[in-house]
């Protein structure tokens, strides 16, 4: 069992400890740690004690709590333009609507021709996928597929991608994401994706292809995502 110093509140102690736990890297960004449950297991104390020495890292910014899951660890942010790259969760608030993530599928393959063209990597070198669908008040709004090499993101499955966007992970991990390029497509669906956007197969959506860049010449994602057209409308600004 740890011994806790005397002179010292338990939970400060507590807080502190797992503050360096997490600047030290025993607790990445984007992943949890461990519960209540088990950290009162772990150093002999009450589940009170753990709550407040969680609520005290969740007021510095460092964990975040999400409910039902756990309590996530954070990462620095960089400054970002927000009018040019933005996560669906932060679009989606930014309308007053309130987004959900549900992932399908989060595993890894090998990068085959099409992908070690995209990355400029080998065919035989792994790739991270991502399929997830995406929800604005309820409503499934679209579906992503993503596509990240494991040289860039080698801990990418082992993330929440469901609570933490795309850009916050790459925030997180000091990736710096400068520009992206984007083509626009009408398409339908078959009948499985149609179901999981709750449309019918006749129906039309938008597919967005985009690659995304680091340091502005690296590519460090591929996304394919498809937007119904009946709940969506995309505005385009030009400047002289």
């Amino acid at each position: 069992m740890y011994q806790f110093k005397q002179q010292y509140p338990i939970y400060v102690q507590l807080r502190d400890i797992l503050r360096d736990q997490i600047e030290n890297g025993v607790y990445l960004p984007g992943t949890a740690i461990p519960s209540e449950n088990e950290l009162s297991e772990k150093y002999g104390v009450n589940r009170l004690t753990v709550r407040t020495a969680i609520e005290g890292l969740t007021k510095e910014g460092i964990v975040k709590p999400i409910q039902g899951k756990g309590v996530f660890v954070m990462g620095e942010r960089i400054n970002r333009d927000l009018d040019t790259l933005s996560g669906f969760s932060r679009t989606i608030r930014e309308k007053n609507s309130e987004p959900k993530i549900n992932v399908l599928y989060q595993k890894t393959r090998k990068a085959g021709v099409k992908f070690s063209g995209i990355f400029g990597i080998g065919e035989e070198d792994e790739i991270n996928y991502i399929k997830r669908i995406c929800f604005a008040d309820g409503s499934p709004i679209s579906i992503e597929e993503i596509f990240v090499p494991t040289a860039i993101m080698p801990n990418l499955n082992e993330l929440n991608v469901s609570d933490f966007s795309m850009y916050d992970l790459y925030d997180f991990y000091n990736i710096n994401v400068t520009n992206a390029h984007q083509t626009l497509d009408i398409v339908t669906l078959d009948q499985n994706e149609s179901r999981l956007l709750n449309i019918n197969t006749s129906q039309a959506v938008y597919l967005f292809s985009s690659i995304t860049y680091a340091d502005e010449v690296t590519p460090i994602e591929f996304a394919k995502t498809y937007v119904r057209a009946d709940l969506c409308e995309f505005t385009v600004k030009f400047n002289n």
